[in-house]
């Protein structure tokens, strides 16, 4: 019992303040090609020792120097020790550094982590997942990260069958499937298919979208007029449920040249009001699809 109390005390005694690491990865930038080079190879080697490292001190100290130099390539190594080694110490350090680098890769692992048996491990996930989703989606800029959307709480609250629930479902996935930075929903996953050949670590966050049509105006008595759509679009992200970007309203127009319905009913499809109603939820989509883009700060 006394062993364990020094051994713990030796290994965090010379651990680095979290506020002179921020500060040595601000005041040092990386200002040139050879500096980055040197820092990528830097973080090559404490990788190996991170991983490889015969003593848990050497492998601890080696998760310090990875959040020092604040380079993003670090997370994958940083992330496999602290799910995999054996020594909780070091997947403690591992945690911590993962919160000093605020790479919004990590959520998933540190918030399975924050629920781990082990009290170091989880109170230091938990602080590190604070930090990082206190940053979100700020802390996106720049990360190489997928996300996974859902688009099964798109709802419609214009009409009891819910018919313009499926086009908001189907517009956003027109929009969706143009950008391969976004995988779409829990059956429509392109995990099974052949990956792309990706550079370097590339994590996956989960996002579920809700919201609904809750508006559609159109001219009274069919006459020639405007018809206008407003939604609402929520994402949360998964499955720490953070709502980053919060309700909000979004409005579309679509004209309409007027005219009665079609006296067969099995043309109603090609009723000029129920296309133009449909185009006004396209372009309110569109808008909230180009802001949904803007906060992922998806390029």
């Amino acid at each position: 019992m006394g062993s364990d109390i020094t051994r713990e005390r030796s290994v965090w005694r010379v651990r680095l303040p979290a506020v002179f690491l921020l500060l040595a990865v601000l005041v040092f930038p990386i200002s040139n090609s050879h500096s980055a080079s040197k820092t990528s190879a830097k973080v090559q080697k404490l990788c190996e020792l991170l991983t490889n490292g015969a003593h848990h001190k050497t492998r601890i100290q080696s998760a310090k120097g990875l959040a020092m130099l604040g380079n993003p390539a670090a997370v994958e190594c940083l992330l496999n020790s602290m799910q995999k080694d054996s020594d909780h110490l070091v997947r403690t350090a591992s945690a911590w550094a993962l919160g000093v680098l605020n790479h919004p890769g990590a959520i998933p692992p540190l918030y399975k982590a924050s629920e781990e048996d082990v009290e170091m491990v989880r109170e230091q996930a938990k602080m590190a997942l604070e930090r990082i989703l206190s940053a979100f989606p700020g802390n996106l800029k720049g990360c190489d990260v997928r996300f996974k959307l859902e688009l099964a709480k798109l709802n419609d609250r214009t009409t009891r069958d819910r018919t313009y629930a499926t086009w908001y479902q189907h517009y956003f996935l027109e929009l969706l499937l143009q950008d391969d930075t976004f995988d779409v929903g829990e059956l429509m996953s392109f995990d099974d298919e052949p990956e792309k050949e990706k550079k370097g670590y590339c994590p996956k966050l989960d996002v579920t979208l809700s919201g609904a049509v809750e508006k559609l105006k159109t001219p009274s008595n069919r006459e020639p007029g405007e018809v206008t759509a407003e939604i609402t679009l929520t994402a949360t992200l998964s499955p720490v449920k953070l709502p980053f970007l919060k309700e909000r309203k979004f409005m579309g127009k679509a004209p309409f040249a007027g005219g009665p319905k079609p006296k067969d009913e099995w043309d109603a499809d090609k009723d000029p009001l129920f296309i133009s109603q449909k185009e006004a939820i396209q372009a309110a989509v569109k808008v909230a699809y180009a802001q949904l883009v803007l906060t992922l700060h998806v390029e």
